[in-house]
């Protein structure tokens, strides 16, 4: 597992897998779509060991203004963990650089992916993205 992914999945759907089976089916969604460039990565009970949080930078006033402006992504990766702890499996899907595909190609994707790990039996969809953690809601 990436460090990065460890602390911050930028870039990454994700969702939590309730067990093996569900993991299997979203491995298959996400190559069902038919994105040709997604890197799919499990995170299994085993290893939540190397899920860490960031520590709490409460005494940084620069990081406790950037957190106040951008959102504190700890409670997500908690989230995770927990998740871990508790058995689950996380997937990970990692999209390519918005700035490398566009934006629109970029959303249209993140959406197919979140899409297909729902359908698949996901739950607690999330696109972690360079800025800011999104929920991604159900198609309409």
């Amino acid at each position: 597992m990436s460090e990065q992914l460890a602390q911050y999945p930028t870039n990454h759907v994700v969702g939590i897998a309730a067990d093996e089976a569900t993991v299997t089916a979203c491995r298959e969604a996400a190559e069902g779509t038919k994105l040709t460039w997604l890197s799919i990565e499990v995170l299994a009970p085993e290893d939540r060991d190397e899920v860490t949080t960031p520590p709490d930078a409460d005494g940084d006033p620069l990081l406790r203004r950037v957190r106040k402006l951008f959102g504190d992504e700890t409670p997500h990766l908690e989230l995770l963990a927990t998740a871990l702890r508790n058995g689950a499996y996380v997937v990970t899907i990692e999209l390519p650089d918005p700035d490398d595909v566009g934006d629109e190609e970029h959303a249209e994707a993140k959406q197919m992916v979140g899409d297909a790990l729902r359908d698949a039996g996901a739950a607690d969809i999330t696109y972690f993205g360079r800025w800011q953690v999104e929920q991604l809601a159900q198609r309409a």
